[in-house]
């Protein structure tokens, strides 16, 4: 084989093996750095909603508990939290809602309310036919 073939086979070999794959490579690269950078701007977008969600929750003046489907806590707002005097350990997310609701000694201000009028009520009578 001539010197001339052999640099012509080695640069085909060199283009073959080392800059085709490269050039591969580098789009794959492109494709990913976009991505990236469609993700970046997502989460910019997303933690701004975030934070005006939750502005919106909780300077709204009625407190707000929401559940899914399961009856686990998603979300609640201070005032709820303050309405009814819940610990810090019942207001996190996935907490029971059955948790949240059972008897247990409460001190916020919607708990005095409603101990107040229930006591205050005059007994119901037993059956709708009662006294009559």
């Amino acid at each position: 084989m001539s010197p001339q073939a052999s640099l012509i086979l080695g640069l085909a070999a060199y283009y073959g093996f080392r800059r085709l794959p490269l050039a591969g490579l580098d789009r794959a690269q492109q494709l990913l750095d976009a991505k990236q950078s469609e993700l970046l701007s997502q989460k910019s977008q997303l933690e701004m909603q975030n934070l005006r969600f939750d502005a919106a929750l909780n300077n709204m003046s009625q407190g707000l508990c929401m559940c899914d489907g399961e009856h686990k806590l998603v979300v609640c707002n201070a005032p709820y939290v303050r309405m009814y005097g819940l610990p810090p350990e019942l207001v996190q997310p996935g907490t029971p809602f059955a948790d949240i609701i059972q008897p247990s000694p409460c001190d916020g201000p919607a708990c005095r309310a409603v101990a107040g009028r229930v006591h205050a009520r005059p007994a119901r009578r037993s059956s709708p036919n009662a006294g009559r």
